[in-house]
């Protein structure tokens, strides 16, 4: 694909800074091709780095560094083409809407699906992107009671493992993913946005209903596998289990671990047997679907230490043979759904029409209370009115001296009963159509 995909005069629609729509990701690649990255950034009303972020965003290649010099000098530098979007991809970017709040849509399933695409796969001795450095952050935090460790950085691959297994878990899931991605599956971290769930696991090995179970690490966003345009979740754990342990100098330690001569010295007051959570050094893979409402899920535990790695082709291979019974479960959620934002909408519409009818009964009943006073300021207007006009006829007949105290009083009274307007009072009137 070239500069030249999408026309020149498509591309000048986008200088409208009022227009909104989308901007697609052939659009983008078009546009950055064409003129400097900081051109593209003032079309849009952003800083050439924020604009950077967006291309990185959608996964567009942009020129390196010096690129349109080499272009002014005649030279013909290279220009990628730009990659076809993987699930999981963001295809669109709104302006106005930051880089880490683009998403793309839900995936919409289909039971029957053509033939995946070949893909490019991986060499063999290549680290998954998600194994790569995940070390570092895994180690730098703390340990829970149960030795497994709590990193502090929430953004990585779904792994809860103690430190003595993590080389081994990071082995594993690195296996695991270069198998579903070599078999057309790509493997990523879930995309800001979706809100996926990440189903919970419980690490026991024989769970009890009674029994406390503290809670563990999790990830920010949940480690999901495209298997033919599903998501599907993955989580790697190390399983735990309930152990007799002997407490001695602050810490417990298991008595399946201790000799017969260790038994007798630990024995006395100072010491006291109890039942702690400790790690097993064995691993369960956790696959379930990530979208809301969606229950399904499927475990593969090992019953001896490393063999997870060695299970990755079954794993992929039944993580396909599940994409039907998940479509259909998926039908069945978006059906559901549907249905219950079909009854949001009517109880909604329901609300609607009962708010409007309180709305309309209580304009009729205020202008009604507003009508009745203004009719009975009109006739205390009149009787005011009527009171000041009698004295005044009264004093009329007083002598000149009775006469002129007397209408000063009136002209004193008339100040402090003030202005009676009613004819004024029934113009600021509403009707309750005028309320509403």
């Amino acid at each position: 694909m070239t500069s030249d995909t999408i026309p020149a005069s498509k591309l000048m629609e986008l200088d409208d800074a009022d227009a909104k729509r989308d901007v697609t990701r052939d659009e983008l690649y078009s546009l950055v091709w064409r003129e400097p990255m900081l051109r593209v950034a003032n079309r849009f009303g952003v800083s050439s780095s924020y604009m950077a972020r967006v291309c990185t965003e959608l996964s567009v290649p942009r020129p390196a560094r010096g690129y349109w010099a080499k272009l002014e000098h005649g030279q013909k530098p290279h220009q990628p083409p730009l990659p076809p979007a993987e699930p999981g991809d963001v295809t669109e970017w709104c302006r106005g809407q930051t880089p880490v709040d683009m998403w793309p849509q839900p995936f919409k399933p289909i039971l029957s699906r053509p033939p995946r695409p070949p893909q490019k796969r991986p060499r063999p001795d290549t680290k998954h992107p998600l194994v790569v450095d995940a070390k570092a952050h895994f180690v730098v935090g703390r340990k829970g009671d149960e030795g497994l460790l709590r990193p502090q950085k929430k953004l990585l691959v779904d792994i809860v493992v103690s430190e003595q297994l993590l080389d081994v878990a990071l082995s594993a899931s690195n296996t695991i993913f270069g198998t579903l991605e070599q078999r057309g599956h790509r493997v990523v971290i879930a995309p800001s946005g979706l809100h996926m769930q990440r189903a919970e696991v419980d690490l026991r090995v024989a769970p009890t209903k009674n029994q406390y179970y503290q809670t563990v690490w999790s990830p920010l966003r949940p480690t999901v596998a495209y298997v033919d345009g599903i998501a599907i979740g993955l989580t790697l754990v190390e399983l735990t289990e309930e152990v007799s342990s002997v407490y001695s100098n602050g810490k417990y330690i298991p008595l399946r671990d201790l000799s017969p001569a260790q038994l007798r010295q630990y024995q006395g007051h100072r010491h006291w047997t109890a039942d702690k959570t400790m790690v097993t050094g064995r691993l369960c893979l956790q696959a379930y679907c990530s979208l809301w409402g969606i229950s399904w899920s499927k475990q593969w535990r090992e019953s001896k230490p490393g063999q997870i790695a060695s299970m990755a082709n079954k794993i992929a291979k039944e993580l396909e043979e599940s994409v039907p019974t998940i479509s259909q479960e998926i039908e069945v959620a978006e059906k559901r759904a549907k249905e219950q934002h079909q009854k949001w909408q009517e109880e909604m519409e329901r609300y609607r029409l009962e708010q409007k009818r309180a709305a309309q009964l209580k304009a009729t009943n205020d202008a009604r209370t507003d009508l009745l006073a203004a009719i009975t300021a009109w006739d205390q207007a009149r009787r005011i009115h009527a009171y000041f006009d009698s004295v005044t006829q009264e004093a009329s007949r007083l002598n000149e001296s009775e006469q002129a105290h007397l209408l000063g009083r009136i002209d004193e009274a008339r100040k402090l009963i003030g202005q009676v307007d009613a004819l004024a009072v029934l113009k600021s009137w509403k009707t309750p159509g005028e309320r509403l």
